[in-house]
């Protein structure tokens, strides 16, 4: 694995404007890494950070955190391809935040083929304000904007997930395993298309999922 920033050991750390971009790797890649979870890299802000136009023949994961209580405001992954995976934020612990960031047109072109805006496996994190849209695996069902994987607690504010899929978007994997009372799912509009609705929704504090 060819990690571009790591805090191995390191906390209140602020790593700012900064990017990774134009890799073309045969390894797994990850952007920013903060791991081992063990306790050593709490309490870090990345700010305004992007990763994007980078090709790995294994896998990309754009954001990466192992730790606890780490904070991402405006970073974005975007433009990105891999071979058999991808996370744009892979977040496996606890008390994080995600504010005003963004996955988007990023793809997975073969293998395993899972594409995951968002990957979460942990309690008392915050999502606020961001967006996961456009992105794909090799399939619909392997394409996901946000997926809660496991944990509890978890508080979603104002994201967007939009057409994550490669030809007919499933509407349950825009925004899979988020709790369905904060979900707004926009129907009908012309032509069918859910979008068209958007000035419908009563509740803009909520989660929206669309598919096209």
């Amino acid at each position: 694995t060819v990690g571009a920033f790591c805090v191995v050991y390191g906390t209140k750390n602020i790593f700012s404007n900064c990017l990774v971009s134009n890799c073309t790797i045969d390894s797994a890649l990850v952007g920013y890494f903060s791991t081992l979870g063990n306790g050593n890299a709490q309490f870090n802000t990345f700010q305004d950070c992007k990763v994007y136009d980078n090709r790995s023949t294994i896998s990309i994961a754009g954001f990466l955190t192992n730790d606890a209580n780490n904070t991402f405001v405006d970073c974005s992954v975007y433009g990105n391809t891999a071979a058999n995976s991808m996370d744009s934020f892979s977040i496996q612990s606890n008390r994080n935040t995600l504010l005003n960031c963004s996955s988007l047109n990023n793809s997975v072109t073969g293998g395993l083929g899972l594409m995951e805006g968002l990957r979460l496996v942990g309690s008392y994190n915050e999502f606020n304000n961001c967006e996961f849209s456009n992105n794909s695996g090799t399939t619909d069902a392997n394409s996901y904007g946000i997926r809660v994987i496991s944990g509890s607690n978890n508080f979603f504010m104002r994201n967007v997930a939009y057409a994550n899929g490669l030809t007919s978007p499933l509407i349950e994997n825009q925004l899979s395993g988020v709790e369905v009372g904060s979900i707004t799912t926009p129907g009908g509009g012309r032509n069918g298309k859910p979008s068209s609705r958007l000035n419908s929704s009563k509740a803009p504090w909520t989660n929206l999922r669309v598919t096209g």
